[in-house]
């Protein structure tokens, strides 16, 4: 690219009849530039201080050592007397200079390029030191304009060096516009489509940054028209950019520049650093640190509200049910249930929060709803279901004991019985997200592990909570209806519930593994329905073999079944991320497309789904289908991107840690003018939908 702009200077010289000559100035309509001396007066075997200084007319600019986009830095081609050497200082920092599509780095208004000249001890004390320059520099506005010539600047010298005074203030301020040596432990890394820098250091160095921005010295590097992003990661502030397209190379040098509240704009050198090719993610957009107490009270409201979804509710109702048959039992029974049936959930929620934080800390890219990445654990997720269905049919019973109902309730058995049924409800609400969660979960992630687990547990309190207010209250339990033979048929009706979820999870199934993977999950429901049809409903009796075979006909089905299950877990293969992404409407997600489709000056809107997620596919009905929505994104020339994460994606992994999200669903809409992304609520109605993606789209008033 340079060499193409080199070759376009030289041929406007030609056509215009523009040849170099030596001056004190180079100065066209557009740019002056000249030589300037930081001292009246050098001494031999002095190194000083010298500046290009360029002064742009209004609305032009000149390059930074990158340009960027396009464009092209300054260039000098030093003539110099024998023994004299200039090496150029560090660039001050630069600056983004949007040009339609393109954002190049450089310099406008007014800017002094600093070097230093070294002189040799044998150089003659009163003799004038004369420095010449050939100068390419490339002035820009709509248009670009070369400007040549040989700059010329004489200094004297004599027995001491002195400071003028009357270009003080220049240098100065050009000092100041250095990017200063950062304070940080400073890495690069480039993985997995992505390139950045890492600067390693406490939260509360960042905790007031708005902005963060890093220009890389290298072309290429960055895609330099893409927006960046950043924010706080476990070894410091994390900045990420598209890769642009060129290499990064194993050595960073470049300039990162931080705005924060309330202070001036501040840049760091950061000279030749490793890249590596591994970093911890971007936790947090914007940078700020998670209130823990604020992701506590979210988690628990979230985890209330998980009791209405439809996996959870059934097990909660039953489990309510069966208060209505002991409400005048002793207050510390009462307590005993609710306090192990609350313990079973909480105990659940930490295990499987302390797999993720400890699967994340080993390098793994995985969010909240993990599990159910797996395929064998969405089809035991699925036996689960049908064997609480099957259950609440009255196909066979565990001596009253299942969900802490019948005799259980006053002896000591019950107790265990309760904790398992809060294990239960923790499991079937795996696959559910409700409103305030994914802010909850995604910002205990940023945290440390005592942190991040007490928001977990926050989570599970709340999903039992409900039945443990029960069991403390006697007065609310007596608001419940009178047990009578409705219960029989109330809890047969809640069985379908289940149902439903067992065969959703085999469609999820399919999704992952494949329709054969699906058939063989579906012959080993069948296996568990005779095995609890074959289950015995009195105590057995009768001869050893009799005994024998009413056993062997529940526990062979039942080995049947998990044997075809670990057949799925281990055999089965994944379908590739992102299969079921691309619709009629919508583009599989990458972050090359939303780079492209940004670029191009158009509105886009992400949608982070999963086929195992109840509340995508309920907005996925709702609102992000139908003609009415198709029309919207027509007329209003939006870009929709579908990113799916049934089966792991890196990719997606780190957009929802970009937006501080752990799971999904997540909604975001990136402005057609390049404003700042906006998250919309995980529950979407159409209406707001709309509006949102209305007031966001390009062409919108």
């Amino acid at each position: 690219m340079i060499k193409g702009l080199r070759l376009l200077t030289l041929i406007s010289l030609l056509c215009a009849g523009v040849f170099p000559a030596a001056a004190d100035v180079v100065t066209s309509n557009e740019l002056t530039a000249k030589l300037v001396s930081e001292n009246s007066q050098v001494a031999s075997g002095e190194t000083v201080t010298i500046a290009l200084h360029q002064k742009m007319a209004p609305g032009w600019h000149t390059y930074w050592v990158n340009p960027g986009d396009s464009g092209q830095p300054p260039m000098l081609s030093w003539q110099l007397p024998e023994g004299v050497s200039v090496e150029q200082s560090s660039w001050p920092a630069p600056h983004r200079l949007p040009v339609g599509p393109l954002v190049n780095y450089g310099y406008s208004d007014e800017i002094a390029l600093l070097y230093e000249v070294t002189i040799p001890e044998t150089w003659p004390a009163g003799e004038v030191l004369p420095l010449r320059a050939d100068a390419e520099i490339l002035v820009c506005e709509e248009i670009c304009i070369p400007v040549t010539g040989t700059l010329a600047l004489d200094i004297p010298t004599g027995g001491e060096t002195r400071k003028d005074n009357a270009v003080a203030p220049m240098f100065a301020n050009a000092r100041a516009e250095q990017p200063l040596p950062t304070p940080w432990p400073a890495m690069a890394y480039a993985v997995d489509g992505r390139v950045g820098v890492i600067l390693s250091g406490p939260a509360a160095d960042f905790a007031t940054v708005s902005d963060a921005y890093v220009y890389p010295e290298k072309w290429g590097v960055v895609n330099h028209a893409a927006p960046q992003t950043f924010g706080l990661g476990a070894d410091g502030l994390v900045i990420t950019a598209p890769p642009g397209e060129g290499s990064a190379g194993e050595m960073f040098s470049g300039v990162v520049t931080l705005k924060q509240d309330g202070a001036p704009d501040r840049s760091f050198k950061i000279d030749n650093v490793p890249v590596v090719t591994t970093a911890p993610p971007v936790m947090n957009e914007g940078g700020a640190q998670p209130n823990v107490w604020l992701l506590i009270a979210l988690a628990l409201a979230g985890g209330v509200l998980l009791n209405l979804m439809p996996c959870v509710f059934p097990v909660l109702a039953v489990k309510a049910l069966s208060l209505t048959k002991h409400a005048d039992a002793q207050t510390w029974t009462r307590l005993a249930h609710g306090g192990a049936y609350t313990s079973g959930v909480v105990a659940s929620f930490l295990i499987l929060a302390a797999a993720l934080l400890a699967l994340r800390a080993g390098g793994d890219a995985i969010g909240w709803g993990f599990q159910l990445q797996e395929p064998l654990v969405v089809g035991a997720l699925a036996y689960v279901a049908a064997l609480v269905g099957l259950n609440l049919s009255g196909v066979f019973e565990i001596s009253g004991r299942f969900a802490g109902a019948g005799s259980a309730w006053t002896h000591g058995p019950g107790i265990s019985a309760s904790f398992a049924t809060g294990v239960l409800a923790a499991v079937v609400a795996a696959p559910c997200t409700a409103p305030f969660m994914a802010t909850a979960t995604g910002g205990a992630l940023l945290l440390e592990w005592p942190g991040a687990l007490s928001v977990f547990a926050a989570l599970g309190f709340g999903l039992a909570l409900p039945y443990l207010l029960l069991t403390a209250m006697p007065g609310l339990s007596r608001l419940l209806p009178k047990p009578g033979a409705w219960m029989v048929r109330f809890k047969q009706l809640l069985a379908f519930p289940m149902y439903a979820t067992a065969a959703w999870l085999i469609w999820v199934l399919s999704l992952q593994a494949g329709p054969d993977a699906a058939f063989l999950a579906m012959l080993g429901l069948i296996a568990i329905a005779f095995a609890c049809w074959a289950w015995p409903s009195e105590p057995l009796s009768g001869s050893a073999v009799y005994q024998g075979v009413r056993l062997a006909l529940v526990l062979v089905p039942l080995l049947g079944a998990g044997a075809l299950l670990g057949w799925v877990g281990v055999n089965a293969e994944i379908a590739p991320a992102q299969q079921q992404a691309a619709t009629d409407i919508a583009e599989p997600y990458s972050e090359a497309r939303l780079t492209r489709h940004q670029a191009a000056g158009r509105t886009v809107f992400v949608n982070m789904t999963a086929a195992w997620c109840i509340t995508c596919k309920v907005n996925e009905r709702v609102a992000l289908s139908g003609p009415g929505f198709e029309k919207l994104l027509d007329e209003r020339n939006i870009a929709y991107l579908q990113g799916d994460w049934t089966n792991r994606d890196p990719e997606i992994t780190r957009f929802l840690e970009r937006f501080g999200r752990a799971g999904v669903p997540l909604y975001v809409i990136f402005p057609a003018d390049g404003g700042a992304p906006r998250v919309l609520p995980q529950i979407l109605k159409p209406g707001a939908l709309r509006d949102a993606l209305t007031t966001n789209a390009s062409g919108s008033a």
